[in-house]
């Protein structure tokens, strides 16, 4: 996989459709102009699909696309428009919506306003559900439509991610030639869409499930959110007014693995996430382990590789200088 920095203006709506048909392998993307005034300008990270950046697209009409196997992620800077995905529909308003679409047959996009300009992120299935599978438990990805709060702490960390990394390609030369930057690029904003996927998954489902259902899923995010400060099943018991007992039980119903499997499981993610976003290349593999709350430090490389099949010291040796 060769991931490149790219620039670049379109002006016609046939190369338009090139393009995304050769980003987004298998799909078959129709861009209908509203004048000959169209454009599009893009920057950002790319290869086959997978696309951070950002894009301004002026007078268009309509994008339709099919086939889509790709996560795509919206988020309005100027303009506004609508997109409508298996039926469902959502409204992207530029400082208010954004909108998180999972792979569907169709999927169309339509302005509301003759200039348009906003993040995306296009990403493969294959990058993002193995993650989603281990770290929320999500098998059944369906074709969902999330209309999302840009004023959430996810969605405005995922913009100043992207903001800065096109800052960083644009003002560093060494950053721009660097394959292992930008294959960490691409690796940091899947762990932030996954995330995001699973927050509001986990929250839509919460209306329709059962109280033991809801109590796994409450305490998979309270330990999601402090994996590190989390040190035994009592802790997490006490923060939801609830026992030990009744988690485990509810666990051992609704999940393949047990509240304390799940707390490592979230430290080992989270070292991981610290070391491919770290910019300090002083920091140690016992720094690491410390942070994620894991003080034994033959346990945790061992869990570590179980994981992710390299060991905190050779991810961190990739990071730097890969």
């Amino acid at each position: 996989m060769n991931i490149e920095y790219s620039q670049g203006i379109i002006k016609s709506p046939d190369i338009y459709n090139q393009s995304i048909e050769e980003l987004l392998e298998g799909t078959k993307s129709d861009c209908i102009p509203s004048s000959r005034k169209f454009a599009s300008y893009g920057e950002g990270v790319a290869c086959k699909s997978f696309f951070m950046g950002k894009v301004n697209t002026n007078h268009v009409k309509e994008i339709i696309v099919n086939n889509l196997n790709s996560y795509i992620l919206t988020i309005p800077i100027e303009g506004s428009f609508n997109i409508s995905n298996s039926g469902k529909k959502s409204t992207n308003i530029s400082g208010v919506s954004a909108a998180l679409s999972l792979p569907t047959d169709k999927i169309v996009y339509t302005s509301c306003s003759n200039f348009i300009k906003d993040y995306e992120v296009f990403i493969n299935p294959n990058i993002i559900n193995p993650i989603l599978e281990k770290k929320f438990n999500i098998t059944n990805f369906g074709t969902e439509l999330f209309e999302l709060d840009v004023k959430t702490d996810k969605v405005k960390a995922i913009i100043q991610f992207i903001e800065s990394s096109i800052g960083m390609l644009n003002h560093f030369e060494e950053a721009e030639k660097s394959l292992s930057f930008k294959n960490n690029l691409q690796e940091i904003i899947s762990f932030m869409l996954v995330d995001l996927i699973g927050e509001e998954t986990k929250s839509k489902s919460r209306t329709n499930n059962n109280p033991e259902q809801n109590l796994v899923l409450l305490a998979e995010e309270f330990i999601d959110a402090k994996c590190e400060t989390v040190f035994n099943i009592q802790q997490v018991a006490d923060k939801l007014f609830t026992t030990p007992r009744n988690i485990q039980i509810a666990f051992k119903k609704y999940r393949s693995y047990t509240p304390m499997q799940f707390v490592k499981s979230r430290k080992l993610h989270k070292a991981y996430k610290n070391i491919i976003s770290s910019n300090d290349p002083r920091c140690t593999v016992k720094e690491i382990a410390l942070d994620v709350g894991m003080f034994d430090l033959n346990r945790f490389s061992k869990y570590y590789f179980e994981i992710f099949k390299e060991l905190p010291s050779q991810t961190l040796k990739r990071r730097f200088e890969g």
